[in-house]
């Protein structure tokens, strides 16, 4: 059984596994947040906390093996698997509504409450139909959801969950911010030519 890799080797580079990326955003994160929570005596522990939930999952779906084998091979996902969309359920099943948030918007933006609202169960889950696949991104998600977290928990503690508050625009866009730059901060990091 191979590794599995957050990103593909490009250029030179070598792969880097999800364990190292993970690990990295989790740490980048919590960073971040601890020093955003200090302008907010209020409100900070609801930060450090939705990015202490956040962070560990924003790449669950990586674990996918469709996902895997894209990885493995640099090549392009031709299913169109949308891999934000394992952790988003995931909290969602824990009720953590704005780690699921943050996690389902970290690579397209936060999305629209209105919007997503409007998808009744599908809320903050992918609908699209995957390529050559009888089945859609959340469909396929909630058949190996279970794999992934075994997975995922292989390498990394299960996060325990907190209070689910509900976070004002502005610290939800903090929020998502934390676990961009982290995300983004490791990725240059290991893979300096990308940017």
């Amino acid at each position: 059984m191979h590794e599995p890799l957050a990103h593909s080797a490009r250029l030179g580079i070598p792969a880097q596994s999800y364990a190292d990326h993970v690990g990295n955003v989790i740490k980048y994160a919590r960073h971040f947040a601890h020093e955003v929570a200090t302008y907010s005596v209020t409100r900070g522990g609801a930060l450090t906390d939705v990015v202490g939930q956040v962070a560990p999952y924003h790449d669950l779906g990586k674990l996918d093996e469709i996902f895997q084998q894209v990885l493995r091979t640099n090549s392009h996902n031709e299913t169109g698997y949308n891999h934000v969309d394992a952790g988003t359920a995931y909290l969602r099943s824990l009720k953590q509504y704005e780690a699921a948030l943050c996690v389902y918007s970290h690579h397209r933006g936060l999305r629209s409450l209105p919007e997503e609202t409007s998808k009744g169960k599908l809320v903050l889950r992918d609908p699209k139909q995957l390529t050559g696949l009888d089945q859609t991104s959340w469909q396929r998600t909630d058949e190996h959801l279970t794999d992934y977290l075994c997975q995922h928990h292989q390498i990394f503690e299960p996060v325990t969950p907190t209070k689910n508050e509900h976070l004002s625009g502005l610290l939800r866009r903090l929020t998502l911010s934390c676990l961009v730059d982290a995300d983004h901060s490791d990725t240059a990091i290991s893979y300096p030519v990308w940017y």
